[in-house]
């Protein structure tokens, strides 16, 4: 541990520490990556660890629990999981989560090859971003194991970014709940990002907090739309607007799920990046719009309490690179969810409607 080291190599390693953390540089900042020895990897993770009973990349040895993540770590003046990221930043090992409630956000903005592991962790919302230009491009982040978050997933201006499972959900505890879900944005510039498998328990609605709350899980971002977007599987329990709105391209998704939708209101709820004025308000169980050389495996939607205008619908398209879609089922189809789309840009090999 740190305390076990001479004055003399506590200093050393302080200064390497310093010296590496400032390799992280704003968007215009143009800088030589350093590249370190495993020597230095070896006694940065040293001057990092407050409790060596646990083994070498499990959080807790750098002092992270669900009941210290706000707390200042025992040697720097970051909090523990800030602290923990960047030495998984600076180190390149994968850090391990520990299973548990932890108050705080997960914050991967302007990071780069960082690996974390989570055993059903939960933060109150998940940001990857640059954050509005101000941060370098968050790139290479692998994210294995199941995360959970009671806010939101927020992923802008991202490069090579992979989840196992993600499960957004509101608060279970009513008492202790400030607000509901806000769903997944994956925003202007994301690239190359994939998932195995996203649920979505809950998309909220109401007052300002819920005002870009529109779908579930909503790809969008005006003339730098999403592209090469990979989720295996998508469940949507309910959402109180739109379940699903897609732009970008080269997508592709395995399996769709939705249970509902339409179960809240769009009052104070903006407009839909790339669709026309008042269109927002016309609740969609999914909705592709400039979507293109997309694939997507299977579609489920029960309409059963899902209420709005239509089932699915598809605007805009390309028919030199049109999207195609295995089998629509529609559970309980009623005209008054409707499909739209116009054949010349989506190909549906097969609807199914119960």
């Amino acid at each position: 541990m740190l305390k076990q080291n001479t004055p003399i190599k506590q200093l050393i390693i302080l200064i390497l520490i310093v010296f590496l953390g400032c390799q992280k540089k704003t968007k215009n900042t143009k800088t030589t990556p350093t590249v370190i020895t495993q020597k230095e990897k070896d006694s940065i993770e040293k001057a990092y660890t407050v409790n060596e009973m646990f083994e070498k990349g499990d959080a807790r040895r750098y002092g992270l629990t669900p009941k210290t993540s706000r707390k200042k770590h025992k040697y720097f003046k970051t909090n523990n999981l800030l602290s923990v990221l960047d030495l998984a930043e600076k180190t390149g090992i994968k850090m391990s989560i520990a299973k548990g409630y932890y108050p705080v956000n997960l914050i991967l903005d302007g990071r780069k090859n960082v690996k974390l592991h989570f055993n059903q962790a939960v933060f109150e919302s998940i940001s990857i971003s640059d954050k509005n230009g101000k941060l370098d491009k968050p790139k290479n982040i692998n994210l294995t194991g199941t995360i959970i978050a009671y806010r939101s997933l927020n992923i802008v201006e991202a490069n090579n970014i992979a989840f196992d499972t993600v499960i957004l959900r509101s608060n279970p505890d009513i008492k202790k709940r400030k607000y509901r879900n806000q769903g997944c944005s994956v925003y202007h510039g994301v690239k190359n990002l994939s998932i195995k498998y996203l649920r979505i328990d809950d998309l909220g609605s109401g007052d300002e907090r819920y005002k870009y709350a529109t779908a579930a899980l909503r790809f969008h971002g005006w003339k730098n739309n999403p592209e090469n977007v990979t989720i295996d599987e998508l469940h949507i329990k309910s959402s109180d607007r739109h379940a699903v709105y897609l732009t970008g391209k080269h997508h592709k998704f395995g399996r769709i799920a939705i249970d509902q939708f339409g179960q809240g209101d769009t009052k104070g709820m903006s407009g839909m990046q790339d669709s026309k004025p008042g269109q927002e308000h016309e609740i969609t169980g999914i909705w592709l719009n400039k979507c293109t050389d997309t694939s997507i495996g299977e579609i489920i939607i029960n309409t059963k309490k899902s209420k709005g205008k239509y089932a699915f619908k598809f605007e805009r398209g390309d028919i030199y690179f049109p999207t195609k879609i295995g089998r629509i089922t529609i559970l309980n189809y009623t005209d008054k969810l409707p499909l739209d789309y116009p054949p010349n840009v989506v190909e549906i090999s097969e609807i199914i409607k119960k």
